[in-house]
C-alpha cells in the first residue's frame, strides 16, 4: 500500500503563526501554501481561501480580517478560531521548515511513483521533477525588501553602501564603465541585443572572461554554441592572453540542447555552484512552457523572473536577445535600438541595463562594431566604437573616431559630427 506523506503540522499553527505578521512573510507562504491539499482539515479548506484573499486584497492577516470574511460561519466555528489564535507564538522558521519538508516529501514520492510508470522514458520526468524541485528551493528562500519611506529617506542621507568596493562588481572594460559606476552589481541583469552573427555570444564570452579575472565564480550555460567551440575561443583568448589561465577554474560551463532546460533548473545549478554571474546564453530559448500565441508576454515574465532570481542570490545576470535581422545591414546604416528587441521589447524594461551591438557590415568593416548602452539605470546613455577580435574573444573600445564614417543617424549625432551621450 502506498503511504502518502503526512504533515506533521496543525493548520491552525500555520495560519495562526502568520496572524499580524509583515506582508513579504505572507506572501512568501502564498507560495509555500500553493497545492497543500486542507479539504482533509475542514474547516482550515475556508480559512485557506480566506487567506489567500486577506494577503491578495488587504495585505495583511489578522484575527478581525478573519472574522469578518467567515461572516456568521465565524460563531459555529469558534472553537477553532480560538486555536489558531492560540498559536500566534508558534516559532515561524519551524513552521516553514516543516512545510518544505512536508512539500518535498510529496514531490520525491510523486517522482518514483511517475518513474515507475515512465517505462524506460524518464527524460521528461526528471526535466518535470526537477523544475518543480528548483521552484520549490527558490521559494523557500524568496525574500522581499519592504522599506517605509521615512526610512528610505534616512538612508538616503547616509553614504552609500550599496556600491562600495567590498561588493561584488563586474567591470565591463566595453568603453563605458564610467556610466555605470565602475559596473554592473549582484542582483541587477544585463541584456545584449542583437541580429544573428552580431557577436552576442563573443560578448557574453567576454564578459565571462572579464568576471573570473576579477575574481568572481561565473556560470556561463549555453544553448547554442557548442562546448569544443567554446573550448576553442577559450583556447585562442589564453594564447592572446596567457594570465587568464590563472582564473579558469572560476568559470563553469554548462551546455545544454535549445529549449531544453527551464530557469529554475538553471538556478539549481547555479546555487550547487555558488557563482556571482549567470551568463545565459540566451534567454529566448529556455524551455519556457509558454504558448506562442503569447510568447511576448511570457518572455517578459521570464525575463522579470531571471532578475527576481539574481536579486534574491545577489548574483549578477547577463543575457542576450534577438534583434529583428531586417532592420539592420549595409544598406540601412542603421544602429541596433531598443524597439528593433525581437518577440518581446517587454524584456527590455525589466533588464537594468541593456547593450545593443550593430554588427561590422554597417561601418564596411569587417571588425568595427557599434556598442550602445540604450537602458542604464545609472547614468546617461553612450555610443561606443569597438574592435571585435572574434576568434581571439577580445573586444577593444576604439577612443579616437572619425564618426563621419559611420553615417549615424542624428539621433546619435552632435552638430559638429562627434558623438553624443543620449
Amino acid at each position: 500500500m502506498y503511504d502518502r506523506a503526512q504533515i506533521v503540522l496543525t493548520p491552525a499553527e500555520i495560519f495562526g503563526c502568520l496572524l499580524d505578521k509583515e506582508y513579504p512573510l505572507l506572501v512568501r507562504f502564498t507560495s509555500l501554501l500553493k497545492d497543500i491539499d486542507f479539504t482533509h482539515h475542514p474547516p482550515f479548506d475556508l480559512i485557506y481561501e480566506v487567506f489567500v484573499h486577506c494577503v491578495d486584497v488587504h495585505r495583511s492577516w489578522t484575527m478581525e480580517l478573519l472574522v469578518y470574511h467567515l461572516g456568521e460561519d465565524a460563531k459555529k466555528l469558534q472553537s477553532y478560531l480560538a486555536l489558531v489564535d492560540a498559536s500566534r507564538d508558534v516559532d515561524v522558521s519551524y513552521v516553514i521548515e516543516h512545510l518544505v519538508h512536508y512539500k518535498t516529501k510529496i514531490l520525491l514520492d510523486d517522482f518514483i511513483q511517475s518513474m515507475h510508470r515512465a517505462n524506460g522514458d524518464v527524460n521528461d520526468v526528471l526535466r518535470k521533477y526537477t523544475t518543480r524541485l528548483g521552484e520549490l528551493v527558490i521559494n523557500s528562500t524568496q525574500r522581499m525588501e519592504l522599506v517605509p519611506a521615512t526610512e528610505l529617506l534616512v538612508k538616503a542621507s547616509q553614504p552609500d553602501t550599496s556600491t562600495s568596493s567590498s561588493k561584488k562588481r563586474l567591470p565591463l572594460d566595453l568603453g563605458f564603465d564610467d556610466c555605470l559606476d565602475g559596473g554592473i552589481v549582484g542582483g541587477e541583469i544585463l541584456i545584449i541585443v542583437g541580429p544573428t552573427g552580431a557577436g552576442k555570444s563573443t560578448m557574453m564570452l567576454h564578459c565571462c572572461l572579464n568576471a573570473i579575472q576579477n575574481n568572481l565564480r561565473t556560470l556561463y550555460v549555453s544553448l547554442e554554441l557548442s562546448t569544443s567551440l567554446i573550448a576553442q575561443k577559450l583556447r585562442c583568448y589564453t594564447l592572446v592572453k596567457p594570465r587568464a589561465r590563472e582564473y579558469l577554474d572560476l568559470l563553469h560551463v554548462v551546455k545544454f540542447p535549445t529549449k531544453s532546460v527551464t530557469l529554475e533548473e538553471v538556478f539549481v545549478i547555479a546555487d550547487q555552484l555558488n557563482v556571482d554571474v549567470v551568463a545565459l546564453d540566451y534567454l529566448d530559448i529556455l524551455n519556457y512552457g509558454g504558448s506562442r500565441d503569447r510568447i511576448w508576454a511570457t518572455l517578459e515574465d521570464l525575463t522579470a523572473k531571471f532578475r527576481g532570481y539574481c536579486e534574491e542570490r545577489d548574483i549578477i545576470g547577463l543575457t542576450v536577445s534577438q534583434a529583428v535581422r531586417e532592420v539592420v545591414g549595409s544598406q540601412t546604416n542603421k544602429i541596433v535600438d531598443l524597439d528593433d528587441v525581437s518577440l518581446s521589447i517587454g524584456k527590455v524594461f525589466t533588464a537594468d541595463f541593456v547593450i545593443t551591438l550593430t554588427p561590422p557590415n554597417v561601418l564596411h568593416n569587417q571588425n568595427t562594431g557599434l556598442l550602445y548602452l540604450a537602458k542604464n539605470r545609472r547614468g546617461p546613455k553612450h555610443l561606443q566604437p569597438v574592435r571585435i577580435d572574434y576568434e581571439n574573444v577580445i573586444i577593444q573600445p576604439i577612443v579616437k573616431v572619425d564618426y563621419a564614417d559611420f553615417k549615424l543617424n542624428s539621433k546619435f549625432l552632435k552638430e559638429d559630427g562627434d558623438a553624443q551621450k543620449v
